[in-house]
């Protein structure tokens, strides 16, 4: 049956012409910030309660098909999923209190979502945007989050 559940990304290039990934950005982030082991430890009854109800209804099926249908465990993925990219932009993760978080980049409102990674910048005046949440920059990393699991 489950053997385990994986928390990643869908590993693809940045545009930004700085031969980065969104794998390599979150093994980054991982090792310094820990942001998925902090996501696990603070939703862990929430992601218990979503793959216990999957298990449920695999176990359910197998007794009205006699057939396990793996795919029941992919609302629970989902799910798990969504809740991950929403504890980025509901800026969660930076009440974990996880040292360096909030991030300067995000306090400074850096985003490089624009041309100007910083707008206003000009004869020795510096204006910032407005702040932004920690890890959520150009939001390739944030919408490639996923979760699967490992069947044996």
């Amino acid at each position: 049956m489950l053997k385990a559940i994986n928390l990643g990304v869908i590993n693809f290039s940045y545009s930004d012409g700085a031969h980065q990934t969104t794998g390599n950005v979150a093994g980054i982030l991982e090792k310094k910030y820990e942001i998925l082991t902090n996501f696990v430890q603070a939703h862990e009854d929430e992601i218990a309660k979503l793959l216990t109800t999957a298990m449920e209804n695999v176990v359910k099926e197998h007794i009205q098909t006699g057939k396990v249908n793996k795919s029941s465990f992919n609302t629970a993925f989902s799910k798990i999923g969504n809740e991950m990219k929403r504890f980025l932009s509901t800026q969660e993760v930076e009440k974990m209190g996880i040292a360096g978080v909030p991030t300067k980049a995000a306090s400074d409102g850096v985003s490089h979502r624009f041309k100007r990674k910083r707008k206003g910048v000009a004869r020795g005046k510096t204006r910032y945007r407005a702040r932004r949440p920690s890890f959520i920059d150009t939001g390739q990393m944030e919408s490639s989050y996923i979760v699967w699991g490992d069947f044996k």
